[in-house]
């Protein structure tokens, strides 16, 4: 008799719900209820290969990768469940991260579980061979695959195995295994498909970086600074931006603009008003002289009038580019070396939408390209030649990984860093237009110890 699968559950309702799925498909569960599934669930790895977790509310990232060490270090596979955060696609794409397949009901979970208790370590290379074509239908041709990157394929076929339930036979002469559900078994095929095989790489810190320089720029009270500030403690990380001058009066401005050549873009600079908050605050494609002066003034004029207090210390001109697609990112720092990032798209429809991703850094290339693989409009980022693509995950990649050193070696001083937007161009590179490095009480707390009172 095979060993009982260990369930931890967030309640007796979905202990009941894996009780009646594995009745069904006649596999042998055992649970356990806990207000704390994965933290439950972190202390028990050791006991078993394969663990499954049932959560109701949105897990915290903290937690989640607090699992994923556990279980790492264990070499124990965990499959999830969020059930009633089903709705967040977040939460699953943070798994898939992490390296656990993560689902949304109870009997896809069993599914799961099923593979990863018979070795299964990515993609299933499903063979409807043993289908019939109405359920070849159901299933589709294949599991959804994600291109640009080489897969760890087990292969077997699906088989019906009766009560409207199916079985998968592993190519290798197995027994076959009863899997649930076509929804059920599709699920989870998506969720092993989406599975990160990246590799993470040390933390890496950036050579050459004036620490001195970029601490005299963050020293202070909790604050969000400024974008010309912002960019540079970016700058100081070889964070590719746009060249660009903060002019504090119109004739400035339009001098810049003429040396920098028209046409140009113009943007507020206040710690106070955010561009992605105040978009009328930018103009783009700027053409002469007269119309930067225009133009610069009308922007002062909407700012004051928008906040009468808000601190303004000119407009930023920048050359106009073309971008053809624009990425939002959010940064925050975890435990250890690494950093929990926010990605999504900057567009009005990317936002509309919603399109984001959750993702833990450093990842290499390939990792990297997965996390941007996972927005709805991938396709934008990645271009028609394969070319484009490996240099639009490298521009993209650069950017995401020497902001997280930013994050990383100051974790004790900035809470966030928020870039927004990084626009892709058309020659593949990239660059952050907008940023804001958000800093902590760090300092207070530094000046406020016993150490610091004691000189």
């Amino acid at each position: 008799m095979p060993k009982p699968l260990s369930i931890v559950c967030a309640c007796d309702e979905h202990a009941t719900d894996v009780a009646r799925a594995a009745a069904m498909i006649g596999a042998v569960v055992e649970t356990e209820t806990t207000d704390a599934p994965l933290e439950a669930a972190s202390a028990r790895v050791a006991d078993a290969p394969v663990l499954a977790v049932v959560t109701d509310e949105p897990p915290s990232p903290e937690a989640l990768v607090a699992l994923s060490d556990a279980a790492s270090a264990a070499h124990t596979r965990v499959a999830l469940a969020f059930v009633r955060a089903a709705a967040d696609p977040l939460w699953r794409h943070l798994a898939h991260d992490l390296g656990m397949p993560a689902v949304t009901d109870v009997e896809a979970l069993l599914s799961t579980a099923a593979w990863l208790r018979l070795g299964v370590r990515g993609s299933v290379d499903a063979s409807p061979s043993g289908l019939t074509p109405h359920d070849r239908a159901r299933f589709g041709e294949a599991p959804a695959r994600r291109e640009r990157r080489p897969r760890r394929v087990v292969r077997g076929s699906l088989e019906r195995s009766g009560g409207g339930l199916f079985a998968w036979r592993p190519d290798d002469g197995g027994a076959p295994v009863v899997l649930g559900t076509a929804r059920a078994v599709r699920a989870a095929l998506a969720a092993l498909d989406d599975l990160s095989t990246g590799r993470r790489p040390p933390a890496a810190s950036v050579e050459g970086v004036n620490t001195d320089a970029v601490r005299e720029s963050l020293f202070g009270p909790p604050r969000a600074l400024s974008d010309p500030t912002s960019k540079s403690v970016l700058a100081a990380y070889d964070v590719p931006l746009p060249l660009e001058e903060l002019c504090a009066s119109a004739t400035r401005a339009a001098a810049e603009a003429t040396q920098i050549g028209f046409p140009v873009r113009l943007a507020i600079a206040s710690p106070d008003l955010r561009i992605w908050d105040h978009p009328d605050l930018v103009t783009d494609g700027v053409d002469n002289a007269a119309r930067v002066r225009d133009v610069y003034r009308q922007t002062l004029a909407f700012a004051r009038a928008r906040q009468p207090d808000a601190r303004l210390l000119g407009v930023t001109v920048s050359a106009t580019t073309t971008a053809i697609a624009e990425l939002r990112a959010h940064l925050s720092c975890l435990d250890g070396d690494r950093v929990l990032a926010r990605i999504g798209f900057a567009d009005p429809h990317g936002l509309a939408s919603a399109d984001e991703t959750l993702a833990v850094l450093p990842w290499d290339a390939r990792g990297v390209a997965q996390v941007l693989g996972r927005l709805e409009g991938a396709s934008l980022l990645f271009g028609a030649a394969e070319a484009d693509a490996e240099a639009s995950v490298r521009s993209v990649g650069e950017i995401l990984l020497r902001t997280a050193a930013l994050v990383r070696d100051h974790r004790d001083f900035i809470d966030a860093v928020e870039l927004d937007p990084i626009a892709l161009l058309p020659n593949a590179a990239a660059e952050v237009r907008e940023a804001c490095v958000h800093v902590s009480d760090g300092f207070e707390r530094l000046l406020a110890s016993p150490r610091a009172a004691a000189r």
